[in-house]
């Protein structure tokens, strides 16, 4: 941030400071406006009491004043955008029209009236000085400009003028620098705190983006939403579909660490837009298997036709990769089971969406115990799937460790 100007560092930092400060302020500016052009009017009737000499005069100034202030009107009763554009230049434009015409008006004035009525220029020209720096809502950069010419223009006058003495000149000259240096400190005090409040509440609101995006890549989203609330545990049981798929052929130990890596990088990137596009969560994965699960922790009826039309897509995806890499021989195993779970956060420091249950056991015997480029799944499933209108084949009963003869099917279509 400039020390001077108070410009913040990039064109795009300060654009947005505009339309921050005009969500903040166009209420208040438009109070403001509106007062102002009332006070002119007010001032206008009381001339007629305090100048009655020149009452005349001063209220053709006037009448010009408010005339050549109307321009600025549409900047402040427009949208946000228009006061974020046009809102500072509006400002300086009233301040120019206003102090610009009280020097007119103090000459008018000062040519007519007695030492005493000089006097009271003093504390009118400081209430306005303190009006431009703390209350206009002109940037400190335009306000001081205006606040020095319009002192020293005060000063040429009363030194000019044939009724001041010596004290009025200095009491006049305290009272403008007096109000000047006050106005002046004040509005670049509180604009430079607001500029660097603005500058770290944007700091904060990109860390607090960050964060949630963070969390949203270790949890899925509706279960983000409920730790933004507050901490766990957050369970849910429910029916819901397991995947387990492993990649066949991928053997770490052929290749160097980072071709390896980037070898999984890029099939489980496909599994993973397969995934979202078929609302399936991936939980987790280790070496080349890969856990998905359906139906948490957003609860779905269709979750087990969801889950087998990933199955399928999945496996069609790691055959496409086969047949564009001939020195590699990468096919999908995979299986899958249907039942009741237990889906969730535990924890409190760090977060990882978890599922448990028999299902998710029974998921993962059946891929390993399966055939690589298959999916298989257990009878009670495939019967399920075959009344979904999906074709499966029997196969027998299989000893799988842990559950003993089970019998399972192949997911073919």
């Amino acid at each position: 941030m400039n020390r001077l100007t108070l410009a913040l560092d990039t064109p795009d930092l300060e654009q947005a400071w505009w339309r921050d400060w005009a969500a903040r302020q166009q209420g208040y500016e438009r109070v403001a406006v509106t007062a102002l052009f009332a006070s002119m009017a007010t001032f206008a009737l009381l001339d007629r009491v305090a100048f009655s000499h020149t009452w005349r005069d001063l209220f053709v100034l006037r009448a010009w004043m408010l005339l050549a202030m109307l321009p600025a009107i549409p900047a402040f009763f427009g949208s946000r955008a228009t006061l974020a554009r046009w809102g500072q230049p509006a400002l300086l434009w009233l301040a120019v029209v206003v102090f610009g015409s009280l020097w007119p008006i103090q000459r008018t004035i000062a040519f007519q009236a007695t030492p005493d009525q000089l006097v009271l220029t003093v504390p009118a020209l400081m209430i306005g000085l303190l009006a431009l720096f703390g209350a206009s809502g002109l940037r400190f950069a335009l306000a001081a400009p205006v606040g020095v010419l319009t002192v020293l223009g005060f000063g040429v006058i009363l030194w000019t003028t044939p009724g001041s003495t010596p004290v009025l000149l200095i009491l006049a000259a305290g009272g403008a620098i007096s109000g000047l240096l006050v106005g002046a400190v004040v509005a670049w005090s509180r604009e430079a705190h607001a500029r660097m409040d603005f500058v770290r509440r944007r700091e904060l609101d990109r860390e607090r983006r960050r964060s949630e995006a963070l969390l949203r890549n270790l949890v899925p989203e509706v279960l983000a939403r409920r730790l933004e609330a507050g901490p766990g545990p957050h369970l849910d049981r429910v029916e819901a579909t397991v995947v387990f798929a492993t990649v066949v052929g991928y053997d770490a130990e052929r290749w160097s660490p980072l071709d390896a890596v980037a070898l999984l990088d890029r099939v489980v990137a496909a599994i993973d837009g397969r995934a979202v596009a078929a609302g399936v969560e991936r939980i987790k994965t280790v070496g080349a298997t890969v856990l998905l699960v359906a139906g948490v922790p957003t609860p779905m009826e269709d979750h087990l036709e969801r889950a087998a039309t990933l199955a399928l897509a999945l496996r069609r995806v790691v055959d496409r990769i086969r047949r564009s890499e001939p020195d590699l021989d990468l096919r999908l195993r995979v299986g899958l089971e249907t039942g009741v779970l237990v889906g969730g956060v535990v924890g409190r420091n760090r977060y990882a969406y978890d599922v448990w249950g028999d299902v998710v056991n029974t998921a993962s015997r059946l891929d390993s115990h399966g055939e690589a480029g298959r999916i298989q799944v257990s009878a009670a499933t495939g019967a399920r799937l075959t009344a979904a209108g999906f074709r499966v084949e029997p196969r027998g009963e299989v000893d799988i460790k842990g559950k003993g003869r089970m019998s399972t099917a192949w997911l073919e279509a």
